[in-house]
């Protein structure tokens, strides 16, 4: 066959067919001949090297036919080529070689641009990508690698590759000390951390290097799989140093009680709606920038307004950073309230698009790259004054993250589109489920759970939503069909599972979508968990002065591996092999291993604090035969009525009374109220008498204990509001 492969060992295609015709006249002969002097006679001595170098063809095709023959690995001729190739270096005169056409060889700068005439076809016209190819990518390998022969390229050349990109500057031409440098001279520079190119800049840089590479043996270019060594090296999606802030209330204060926005000074209406949609949408940059006026809409089933983020083509170049990033969001009543839809209406009129000042620019920012210069260069730091690291105009979308709670986001949701029947309520009051309430309102809301989500709800197909903790996971019949959970050990996660399609139904007594059970399972950004290892985070890792709710983060690492790398897992049949699999020793000795010192360290800590928690219990092991006996030897019996207990080794928690009852958000009068050890105000005496400061009209109140602390009793549990003693809120 005539292709890329073949083009490396001969010029011409004619060339390639007489090779190959030569070749298989070898083979015939060499199958029928029993020595040497009868294959001269028979074949050899008829080469013509005179005119037409038939020993260089000859030899070319026993080279070309090993080279493929590498990729199966079966090769039933291999003696009698490395008979033939010997031979002819040999016999066959130097000068002869040198008489005929020099064999063709396809660099690296040929196969990219046939690379590049391949792949035009599969890449959206407006996304840039052949542009990136020619002046980033390709470039860089370029510089690194040189435009030798493909044939020549080597898994070394790429491992320079790597070691380049490890240390490569992000915005190099901006900095003198780099300006005038090439890719290949950082081979031998070690450059500053903060110099270096971000993580998800250096992936994006593997990720189409690689897809080259790969081209490159798809097509017969090369036997090697050269992307390999851009596959071993490990580089998390973003670095501590290079996430992006929330903005904090102070400087969302600043942002929009500017003059720009009390005075009316801003200069395009993009400047003005932008920000805010981001603020109260959650939406990113490009998404809001290229809405088109048919995104404003009507929802038919809410009848709510709401924002329509697609990649329709109404919009030239229109696009998502993901296709499943399509979505409706509602529109807030805040941005309704400012006139948006007003604005949009008015638009409408002479337009496609919402914002049509903004131009369309090739880039990661696309329709908002001038709105995001501006914000980021001028406006946040020239007209509110912040200066604060590490946030942009991305932090808005930040905000919305990071300062509201689960609950309340969900909460607030279903409040604007019309579901906030859906909400888990006990006696019609929206609330959460966990450990935080009164011994009066604890029971109340486990037999809410089991009446609204457990077996006998019923079999209406009224949605219902319950955000809570482990608590929902303890001894509560609950029967879901969709499981949304923060990451866990392998036989926490397993045990959650078992709260879906805990029961048996009829198809219809299931939502259409639900009928198959769901899980997703949250991971902190980037599906790493390094950051968790000097602090502990949402419930993983260690505490600073020890312990944790789930500390054992090599547990964790193993179960997030095990739900990312299986396609499938069957439940309840593999639950042991599973949970062997996420928690035993050689697993998280062998994840040790492969993560470095840092994980390493932390898995002495989290075996020592175990062994250390077994040494103390086996001095406190009473002897399970004996009766419990005092030192004069009378017989201990178990306590009865209310006790502070002990949860956890050495945690002592506390039992509030309030003498007479308060009044309680759900109708029910609030007399016991338990706190845990870490609520309790440090040096506070545990008979510490609750102080009622506030009460309001939705049963909520406030109180304190001593001088130190105050707490909120609400809809939502027990909060702790004020720390007077570490002068921070909780």
């Amino acid at each position: 066959m005539w292709d890329m492969r073949a083009q490396q060992f001969f010029k011409t295609e004619e060339h390639y067919h007489r090779g190959m015709k030569l070749l298989q006249g070898y083979l015939a002969a060499a199958s029928r001949c029993s020595s040497f002097e009868e294959l001269s006679k028979l074949f050899l001595d008829d080469l013509d090297d005179t005119t037409d170098c038939e020993s260089n063809l000859l030899d070319a095709a026993a080279r070309l036919h090993s080279s493929r023959q590498l990729d199966s690995g079966q090769d039933p001729y291999s003696a009698q080529i490395a008979e033939l190739t010997a031979l002819l270096r040999s016999t066959v005169d130097n000068t002869q070689f040198s008489k005929t056409e020099p064999e063709s060889v396809v660099c690296l700068e040929d196969a990219f641009e046939d690379f590049i005439a391949t792949q035009r076809g599969s890449w959206k016209a407006e996304g840039g990508m052949e542009s990136s190819y020619r002046d980033v990518f390709f470039p860089f390998l370029l510089s690194v690698v040189g435009n030798i022969g493909v044939h020549e390229v080597t898994k070394n050349h790429i491992a320079d590759v790597v070691k380049v990109l490890l240390v490569y500057p992000a915005n190099k031409n901006k900095k003198k000390e780099y300006e005038y440098l090439s890719p290949s001279d950082f081979l031998n520079i070690d450059t500053p951390d903060e110099d270096r190119m971000a993580p998800i800049t250096v992936n994006k840089y593997r990720s189409q290097i690689g897809t080259f590479l790969r081209w490159l043996k798809v097509m017969d270019l090369t036997s090697f799989d050269l992307d390999a060594p851009l596959k071993s090296v490990k580089v998390t999606k973003t670095r501590a140093a290079d996430q992006k802030l929330a903005f904090t209330c102070e400087e969302l204060g600043k942002l929009f009680n500017s003059n720009d926005y009390i005075r009316g000074q801003h200069r395009t209406a993009s400047r003005f709606w932008v920000p805010l949609i981001a603020l109260y949408s959650g939406a990113r940059l490009n998404e809001i920038c290229q809405l088109s006026i048919n995104d404003i809409k009507i929802e038919k089933e809410s009848g709510r307004w709401v924002f329509d983020f697609n990649e329709n083509l109404d919009v030239p170049y229109k696009s998502l950073k993901r296709p499943h990033h399509a979505r409706l969001v509602p529109i807030h009543k805040k941005l309704i309230a400012l006139g948006f839809l007003e604005y949009a209406q008015l638009v409408g009129r002479k337009q496609k698009r919402i914002f049509p000042e903004l131009e369309y620019q090739s880039g990661v920012n696309k329709y908002g790259n001038a709105i995001q210069r501006w914000f980021n260069r001028t406006y946040k730091i020239s007209h509110c004054g912040i200066h604060t690291e590490k946030t942009s105009f991305h932090s808005l979308r930040h905000t919305v993250i990071h300062h509201l709670a689960t609950f309340r986001v969900i909460e607030s949701i279903a409040q604007q589109t019309g579901l906030q029947d859906s909400l888990f309520n006990l006696n019609g009051i929206a609330t959460v489920h966990h450990s935080r309430y009164s011994r009066e309102d604890r029971p109340k809301l486990d037999e809410a759970v089991e009446q609204q989500i457990g077996k006998h709800r019923g079999e209406s197909l009224q949605a219902r939503i319950v955000v809570g903790t482990q608590t929902l996971e303890q001894s509560l019949d609950i029967d879901a069909d969709l499981l949304i959970t923060d990451l866990c050990p392998m036989d926490v996660l397993l045990q959650r599972v078992g709260r879906l399609h805990r029961h048996d139904r009829a198809p219809a007594e299931r939502p259409e979508n639900y009928r198959q059970a769901q899980a997703v399972v949250l991971v902190p950004a980037g599906r790493s968990l390094d950051g968790c290892l000097k602090k502990s985070r949402h419930g993983l890792g260690r505490f600073h002065k020890g312990g944790g709710i789930y500390m054992d983060l090599r547990i964790l690492e193993a179960t997030k591996r095990l739900i990312i790398d299986a396609d499938s897992h069957l439940i309840p049949q593999n639950n042991r092999a599973l949970v062997e699999q996420a928690t035993h020793p050689e697993v998280l000795t062998a994840l040790e291993k492969e993560l470095g010192p840092d994980w390493a360290m932390h898995g002495q800590n989290v075996d020592g604090e175990l062994q250390a928690k077994k040494g103390v219990a086996a001095i406190h092991r009473l002897p399970f035969d004996t009766h419990f006996e005092d030192e004069a030897g009378n017989k201990l019996l178990f306590p009865g009525g209310e006790q502070r207990v002990t949860s956890r080794l050495g945690a002592t928690d506390y039992l509030v009374t309030f003498d007479p009852p308060m009044p309680g958000p759900f109708g029910r009068s609030i007399q016991r109220l338990p706190i845990r050890h870490h609520m309790w105000p440090r040096g506070e005496l545990p008979d510490a008498p609750p102080v009622v400061q506030h009460t309001a009209v939705d049963g909520s109140f406030n109180f304190t204990l001593g001088a130190t602390a105050a707490y909120r009793y609400s809809r939502l549990g027990l909060e702790r509001i004020t720390d007077h003693e570490n002068g921070a809120n909780s």
